[in-house]
């Protein structure tokens, strides 16, 4: 302690024979003492913690003085995040991936999505990659040839490994030449940026471990009288050429019927948030419509995002702002039906600045919505139900 600089001296010795030898050295890390990775044999544990996490320096959960997860935000305030980990030993195979995961798998889910990367540092124990490796031949070159897993979708806040999983949702792959891996005393640290943050967990790569044209970020589709608004963003392209926006308004066999509304020219390559839009302005729409964009990549490669649905019941509109211009107050009219309805106010950002939920008793009511706290300029009434979402734009005057 209080040392200005600190040598290292390495001694090597050779027998009389022909034999060559030698020390290859290409990393060195000096750790405080007591620097550990969480270990679950010792100590097991499932579940989850909540941290506030923002600024430019590293968010760290420990478990008994262990290391779990480090998130460094990167100078953007993420709010109350969830982080939760599971292990499972030993190591299991997914099919879908053709990949054996490692016995722990880390989620992390932000209060406030990012706009731009977040570096995340996971860490597991030398004992749990000895465990992967000894499943996989092709990772006794060591640990630099361990990759990640990134699932997101409907079941990317789940702390069950499943092969199911991959069968909704998007699944991509962080690939060795983008992890930093740094030794710890009882384990490794594995450090890469992500925009979007679900679930992860490291692999045994494999001809499965490269990227995927297209990562979505997030799909909303919106009800707009009788139009459908649809609106999407990627974090990732890499030789995205279009998109197709496709909608289904049968089912058979429990699998929507799809067919082509029309196609989006994507970006081809970026690595920036990126956001799209289509409008389903087909008339006479009624019941169900269910919706998704499909990514084509230049070789012919597609990545499917999530389904959203919306509910038509033939009419322009079944929910009514008025006024609009207004000076204070909205009142919204709502409509029949079972269950509740949310109601919220944006603003241009998107940020919600009111939110109120209702029950819908069966019968039409309007709500009042005491907006004389707000600025003048554009918002967006948004009310969600059971049967899907419609948006109202409005001016306050």
């Amino acid at each position: 302690a209080g040392q200005s600089s600190v040598q290292f001296r390495f001694r090597l010795s050779s027998d009389f024979s022909v034999t060559r030898e030698g020390m290859a050295i290409d990393q060195f890390s000096v750790l405080p003492s007591g620097t550990e990775v969480y270990d679950p044999a010792a100590r097991p544990f499932t579940g989850n913690t909540t941290l506030a996490v923002s600024g430019s320096g590293w968010t760290q959960w420990q478990l008994s003085g262990g290391d779990v997860i480090w998130v460094n935000p990167q100078g953007q305030n993420l709010g109350n995040t969830d982080l939760k980990m599971e292990t499972a030993f030993p190591p299991l195979y997914f099919p879908g991936v053709n990949q054996y995961m490692t016995p722990r798998h880390w989620v992390v889910e932000p209060g406030t999505a990012p706009a731009s990367n977040v570096t995340l540092r996971l860490f597991l124990t030398e004992e749990e990659w000895d465990t992967l490796r000894n499943r996989d031949a092709a990772l006794n070159v060591g640990i630099v040839k361990l990759g990640i897993t990134h699932y997101h979708g409907p079941n990317d806040n789940t702390l069950s490994w499943s092969d199911n999983n991959y069968s909704v949702g998007d699944t991509d792959f962080i690939t060795p030449s983008m992890i930093t891996v740094y030794p710890w005393n009882n384990g490794y640290g594995l450090e890469f940026d992500v925009l979007v943050m679900s679930q992860f967990g490291g692999n045994s790569g494999g001809g499965t471990n490269t990227p995927l044209p297209v990562e979505f970020a997030w799909f909303r589709a919106d009800r707009v009288g009788g139009d459908a608004l649809l609106r999407w963003a990627t974090a990732t392209e890499r030789g995205s050429d279009h998109f197709r926006v496709e909608t289904a308004t049968e089912v058979r066999d429990g699998v929507p019927v799809w067919r082509l509304l029309g196609t989006v020219k994507a970006a081809g390559e970026s690595s920036e948030l990126r956001e799209y839009e289509f409008v389903d302005r087909e008339p006479n729409k009624r019941g169900v419509r269910y919706y998704r964009i499909v990514e084509v990549d230049a070789d012919g490669t597609t990545t499917e995002s999530e389904v959203r649905k919306l509910f038509f019941d033939g009419e322009a509109g079944v929910v009514t702002v008025r006024p609009n211009p207004f000076a204070d107050a909205l009142e919204v009219l709502l409509p029949s039906g079972e269950g509740t309805a949310q109601v919220q106010v944006e603003d241009v950002r998107g940020v919600t600045v009111w939110r109120r939920t209702v029950a819908l008793g069966g019968v039409v009511q309007t709500l009042r919505v005491d907006a004389s706290g707000l600025p003048a300029g554009v918002y967006t009434v948004r009310v969600i139900t059971a049967s899907g979402s419609e948006m109202v734009k409005v001016i306050k005057r």
